[in-house]
């Protein structure tokens, strides 16, 4: 073993993984249409994925966001753009700046807005008919 494989340096940055990642999607620019399009393909991947449920929520515990979807349209395409269209259109996401990314989390999707992390998750799990 070398001396370079037995020795670890750490940087300890004190910024959390989402704080990281968020400074690097401000540096981004406004999606392109292509880039758009891509984005309503993975939710509408995401939706089919996780079993078509029929609640998804969108959620920021930075923000204390919460925005629950009901998926009533078979047409996972339409409602993934719907989705979309929600986070371009309503005036706490406009305030916050520009759709930046639609990334894969490990059971969610990430989606940023500004520099803000947003999770869309199957809300189904949550929910208890009594």
């Amino acid at each position: 073993m070398s001396k370079l494989e037995s020795s670890k340096s750490e940087i300890n940055t004190n910024m959390s993984l989402v704080e990281m990642k968020g400074n690097a999607v401000r540096q981004l620019k406004r999606l392109t249409l292509e880039e758009r399009n891509f984005a309503i393909s993975e939710i509408e991947k995401f939706i089919v994925n996780s079993g078509k449920p029929s609640l998804l929520m969108l959620l920021s515990n930075e923000l204390r966001y919460y925005t629950s979807f009901k998926v009533k349209n078979n047409d996972l395409t339409k409602a993934a753009t719907a989705i979309v269209e929600f986070i371009e259109t309503e005036e706490f996401f406009i305030n916050l700046g520009e759709l930046k990314l639609v990334d894969d989390g490990e059971s969610h999707l990430e989606i940023w807005v500004g520099d803000k992390f947003f999770a869309l998750f199957n809300y189904d799990p949550f929910i208890v008919e009594i």
